[in-house]
């Protein structure tokens, strides 16, 4: 897989005023000196399913995977990069501007600020596999100020205030834990780390002249051709269609012959996010 390109929205430089947008990321970072992991008062075992979590044949055609995700940071002394859930500690808030987290990720579990005996054990269930075997959380919205709006399912969880599904972090807490996240966007991931990719929905879409419906329609593209991103303009992406796709006429071990076009399509909505994915276990 080709080398990735991280976008860490502490690191933007986006101004907002005077500021720049790292020290708007500084300023709204909700970190105090109350705010303290719950600890548990015995060490648990940790194990999770990971037939949990969304892959290419788990059927999530239309699910909502939001403008980017976490994972864990790579490195050759680290854990796994498929153990990395019970080596996070991430605050969880109910709304963005709390001071106080409702809940918090640590050692495995899901342990609510109030009652700590309360935790439940932090499961796959609602990632989404994004390298082999590797998942990761799916994130809903991502704001300038460093705001993460994450997609979460908790189980039997019961917190006051808390509308399970989707809660916020905020990114200078990505670092915290034993393992380091990272914040991709999938504009950032599509335009880099691609490779394979098909509408996910396996059904025809428009390749059009131009990035918008008003330009004419100059080929289906069918659930078997392959794109590869050239530009992105918000939802709309300048690809090359290759047909049958070249990284299955290589998997397959074999020289491409067949025909290649180019023109725009639509990539992704505000509903479901990218329309399209990839074989996150290669051929």
């Amino acid at each position: 897989m080709s080398a990735r390109s991280w976008l860490c929205l502490a690191s933007v430089t986006l101004t907002f005023g005077t500021l720049s947008g790292a020290e708007v990321v500084a300023q709204s970072c909700p970190r105090n000196d109350r705010m303290i992991a719950p600890r548990l008062a015995e060490a648990l075992p940790w194990t999770s399913d990971s037939s949990q979590y969304w892959t290419w044949s788990h059927g999530f055609e239309r699910s909502n995977l939001g403008v980017g995700f976490l994972e864990p940071s790579g490195s050759d002394d680290g854990p796994p990069a498929s153990d990395w859930l019970p080596r996070i500690r991430l605050p969880l808030f109910a709304r963005p501007d709390q001071t106080d987290p409702n809940v918090w990720i640590a050692d495995g579990f899901w342990i609510p600020t109030s009652d700590p005996s309360g935790r439940r054990p932090l499961t796959y269930r609602g990632m989404v596999e994004t390298g082999y075997e590797v998942a990761s959380l799916i994130v809903i919205e991502a704001r300038d100020d460093g705001w993460i709006l994450l997609h979460m399912d908790t189980g039997p969880l019961d917190v006051r205030g808390v509308s399970w599904g989707h809660i916020w972090t905020h990114t200078c807490f990505l670092q915290d834990g034993d393992v380091d996240l990272n914040l991709v966007l999938w504009e950032e991931w599509f335009a880099t780390s691609s490779y394979g990719v098909t509408f996910r929905d396996g059904s025809r879409h428009a390749l059009r002249a131009g990035p918008g419906t008003e330009h004419r329609r100059t080929l289906w593209v069918e659930g078997n051709d392959e794109i590869e991103f050239l530009e992105i303009r918000s939802d709309w992406a300048r690809v090359r269609i290759s047909r049958p796709g070249r990284y299955l006429t290589g998997c397959l071990g074999e020289d491409f012959a067949g025909s290649e076009f180019e023109g725009w399509i639509q990539w992704r909505d505000a509903e479901a996010g990218p329309w399209v994915w990839y074989p996150t276990r290669g051929c």
